[in-house]
């Protein structure tokens, strides 16, 4: 992923990134982001997804089902994440979660290095949650590794509350939840 051309001035103007759906035509983008993401994780002393994941076939398999999304800035591609309304492993987990109703996940969230800790994490969960409270979900739940202090510390100052370390099927994993629409009845 090079920054050639790209306007780094506008970085630090957080009021310039946006969220789509992603496109066939963002996957070498996306790829490239999860690259510098895995590399990220074993420079902070973790390894959450191991080499490889998430490949080109799942991120494919992500944009045909309508759940993955790109954050943007200039055109460019900075972020990916894939939002869905429920889970079946989440469900799973009995007695775990704070709220009722309708919910929605963050799934493989990443940023390319260029606006990482630039402060782009607390926008795009603001744009994350607006996704889900525009389609009536009333709670956000994200899972992350136990050694993601990084995500812990964005989760944190987002809001959301630490429900403990879970067992899910792809692992031990923090849980998170935040009410997003206050007004659900």
């Amino acid at each position: 992923f090079s920054t050639s051309g790209y306007n780094t001035s506008n970085i630090n103007n957080y009021y310039n990134m946006n969220i789509r759906i992603a496109e066939h035509r963002d996957i070498d983008d996306v790829l490239a982001i999860m690259d510098m993401a895995r590399r990220y994780q074993r420079t902070i002393g973790f390894s959450q997804w191991v080499d490889g994941y998430p490949n080109r076939e799942i991120i494919n398999a992500d944009i045909k089902s309508g759940n993955a999304f790109v954050f943007i800035i200039e055109n460019r591609v900075v972020g990916y994440v894939v939002l869905q309304i429920g889970d079946n492993a989440y469900d799973m987990l009995i007695d775990t979660w704070q709220y009722e109703g309708s919910y929605g996940v963050a799934h493989r969230l990443a940023f390319d290095d260029l606006i990482r800790g630039k402060g782009y994490s607390q926008i795009a969960f603001q744009l994350i949650e607006s996704n889900f409270m525009n389609r009536g979900v009333m709670s956000l739940r994200i899972d992350t590794g136990e050694q993601n202090v990084v995500m812990h510390h964005i989760l944190d100052r987002a809001g959301y509350t630490n429900l403990g370390v879970k067992l899910f099927p792809w692992g031990r994993r923090v849980a998170y939840e935040k009410k997003i629409l206050l007004n659900y009845d």
